[in-house]
C-alpha cells in the first residue's frame, strides 16, 4: 500500500463529502480564538458537502466540557511542575555550589539565569492562560463554539440507531472484534464505548451508500484499527477500511488529519489559514482521544495506599449511583465516573498500567489528564491517612511545603471552577421549574441549588486558607535565601582573609 497523491486530497476536499470525526470538533476548545475561528470558517465553507455521523454528535456533546477543562488544567498544572523543577535543580545547584566552596556572588551568577528562566516561561503561560477566552462557565452557560457548530451543522447530523439496531449492532461489533476486523477493536477493552468507532463508521457508510458519495473523513485518531503505517507513518486509511467502503458504496474513501484537510484546504479552496493554526492543528496528535501517556514513580507503599484510596472512591460512587443520586446532583455523573474509576483501578492492579521494580518502587503508566484526577483523590485521601504522599518531599523542608501548598491550590481552584460550573447548572434548573411551577421538582432544584453553592463557598473559604499559608512559606523561604547569602558572603571572606594571612606567612 502507498500513499495517495496530493491531486487525490485535493479532490477530497473540494469534491468529496466532508465528515467530521469527533476529536476534530474538541480541538474547537484546545485552539486559540483565531484558530478557532478560522476552521470554523473553512467548515463553514464546505458546509453544503459536510455532514457528520449521529454517533460523533453525541459524543462531542458529552465531552465538550471535559475537553475545555482538560486544557484549563494545563494552565495551572505546567506552571506548578515548572516551578518543582525549579525548584529541584536550584537545590542541586545549591548543593554543588556548597561542596566545591563556590562563593555567594559566583554562586548567584550560576542560580539566577536559570531562575529568570523559569519565571520567563511561567509568565508568558500565564499571559496565554489570561488571553485564552474561553472559561468552565461559559461553556456550560453559553457555550460559543456549540452555537457556531450548530449553524453550520444544522440538517447536516445524521440520525440515531433505533433501539433494535443498537443492541443489533453492539453484538455485530464484538463478532469484528474477535476477527480482527477495524474499525473499533483497540477500544474493545473500554468499559464504556467501546462500540463508539464503529457506530461511527456504521453511520459514516450508510450515508455515504444513500448519497452514492464518496468521502474524506476527517480525524486526528491514529490508532492502528483505523490507520495504516509504515516506518511509523501513516500512509492511509487500513486496506480493510477501504475494500469494505467500496464494498458497500462503489465510491472512494478518503482518511485525512485536521493538519492535511487545512493545508489542503488553504491551498485548493484558497480558505484563510494562518501558520499558527496549523501548527496547533499538527500537534493535536499529542492529544487525541486517550492522549499520550507518561509515567510516575511511586514507592510500593504509596502505590499500595493509593490503589486503596481509589478503591474507597469506587466505592463510594459506586453507592451513590446504586442509591441513584450523587452529592452533586447527577446520578448519571456518578455511574460516569464509576465507570472511569474502575478502568483506572484495573489497569493498574491487573493492565500494563504498573511495573514493579526490583527496588520496591512501582512505575505507572497513564496519560497527564487520568493522573491528575488521582493525584485528587490521593489529596482527599491524604486529609484522613497521612500514609499517602505523592511528592515524596521531607515534612520539615518549606520547599517542599511550597510545592505542595501550590498543587493543592491547583487542584482546589479547579474543584471550584467545577462547582461554581455545577452551582450555575443547578441554578437554571431551579429557574425553568419555577417557571413551570412544578413543586416536587422546584423543591429537588432548590436543594441541589443550594448544595451546589455551600460547596463552592467551602471551596472558597479553603482557596484562601491555602494561599494564606502558602504566601507565609515563601516568605520563609525568601528569608531562608536572605541568610543563605549571608553565610555565603561570611564563608567568602573567611576564605579570603585566610588566603590573606597565607600570602603573609609564607609556607
Amino acid at each position: 500500500m502507498w500513499r495517495r497523491p496530493v491531486q487525490d486530497y485535493e479532490r477530497g476536499v473540494s469534491e468529496y463529502l466532508v465528515v467530521l470525526d469527533t476529536n476534530v470538533l474538541l480541538e474547537l476548545y484546545r485552539f486559540t480564538s483565531n484558530a478557532r475561528n478560522e476552521l470554523i470558517n473553512v467548515l463553514d465553507g464546505v458546509k453544503d458537502r459536510l455532514w457528520i455521523p449521529h454517533q460523533v454528535g453525541k459524543e462531542y456533546y458529552g465531552r465538550r466540557v471535559d475537553a475545555i477543562k482538560e486544557h484549563l488544567d494545563l494552565y495551572a498544572s505546567v506552571p506548578n511542575a515548572l516551578r518543582e523543577a525549579e525548584s529541584k535543580a536550584l537545590q542541586e545547584l545549591n548543593k554543588f555550589a556548597r561542596r566545591c566552596s563556590i562563593p555567594g556572588d559566583e554562586r548567584e551568577k550560576l542560580t539566577q539565569p536559570l531562575e529568570a528562566a523559569f519565571k520567563g516561561v511561567i509568565e508568558d503561560i500565564n499571559k496565554r492562560s489570561e488571553s485564552f477566552d474561553l472559561d468552565l462557565v461559559k461553556v456550560v452557560t453559553n457555550d460559543p463554539v456549540l452555537a457556531a457548530l450548530a449553524g453550520i451543522l444544522d440538517g447536516r447530523t445524521g440520525g440515531p440507531f433505533t433501539d433494535q439496531e443498537v443492541e443489533e449492532f453492539k453484538e455485530k461489533f464484538k463478532e469484528r472484534v474477535e476477527q480482527g476486523i477495524p474499525p473499533g477493536f483497540e477500544d474493545a477493552r473500554k468499559s464504556e464505548n467501546g462500540h463508539g468507532d464503529f457506530f461511527v463508521w456504521e453511520q459514516l457508510l450508510r450515508e455515504a451508500e444513500k448519497r452514492k458519495s464518496s468521502v474524506i473523513f476527517v480525524t486526528n485518531d491514529e490508532k492502528k484499527d483505523w490507520v495504516h503505517k509504515q516506518a511509523g507513518l501513516v500512509v492511509g486509511p487500513r486496506p480493510e477500511l477501504i475494500a469494505e467502503f467500496q464494498g458497500r458504496c462503489g465510491e472512494d474513501f478518503l482518511l485525512v488529519n485536521l493538519a492535511l484537510f487545512l493545508k489542503v484546504a488553504k491551498g485548493k479552496l484558497g480558505a484563510a489559514i494562518s501558520a499558527s493554526t496549523v501548527a496547533q492543528a499538527e500537534s493535536a496528535d499529542l492529544r487525541r482521544v486517550g492522549g499520550f501517556e507518561e509515567e510516575y514513580v511511586l514507592p510500593r507503599d504509596e502505590y499500595d495506599a493509593l490503589i486503596a484510596a481509589l478503591t474507597a472512591e469506587y466505592r463510594r460512587v459506586a453507592n451513590e449511583a446504586r442509591l441513584g443520586k450523587s452529592a452533586r446532583g447527577d446520578a448519571g455523573r456518578a455511574h460516569r465516573e464509576g465507570g472511569y474509576l474502575i478502568k483506572i483501578i484495573d489497569n493498574l492492579s491487573n493492565g500494563n498500567g504498573a511495573d514493579f521494580g526490583e527496588n520496591g518502587d512501582v512505575t505507572v503508566t497513564m496519560t497527564p489528564r487520568q493522573w491528575a484526577y488521582v493525584q485528587r483523590i490521593a489529596t482527599v485521601a491524604s486529609n484522613r491517612d497521612r500514609r499517602i504522599n505523592l511528592d515524596s518531599l521531607p515534612g520539615n523542608s518549606f520547599t517542599g511545603r511550597a510545592m505542595r501548598l501550590r498543587r493543592e491550590l491547583a487542584f482546589l481552584e479547579r474543584e471550584y471552577h467545577q462547582a461554581r460550573a455545577l452551582e450555575i447548572e443547578a441554578e437554571t434548573r431551579l429557574i425553568e421549574s419555577r417557571a413551570r411551577e412544578e413543586v416536587m421538582e422546584r423543591e429537588v432544584a432548590e436543594s441541589e441549588f443550594q448544595g451546589a453553592r455551600s460547596m463552592a463557598a467551602d471551596l472558597q473559604r479553603q482557596i484562601a486558607h491555602v494561599r494564606a499559608d502558602l504566601e507565609n512559606v515563601q516568605a520563609r523561604i525568601e528569608a531562608g535565601r536572605e541568610r543563605w547569602r549571608a553565610v555565603d558572603l561570611q564563608a567568602a571572606d573567611g576564605d579570603a582573609n585566610r588566603d590573606l594571612r597565607y600570602e603573609e606567612r609564607g609556607p
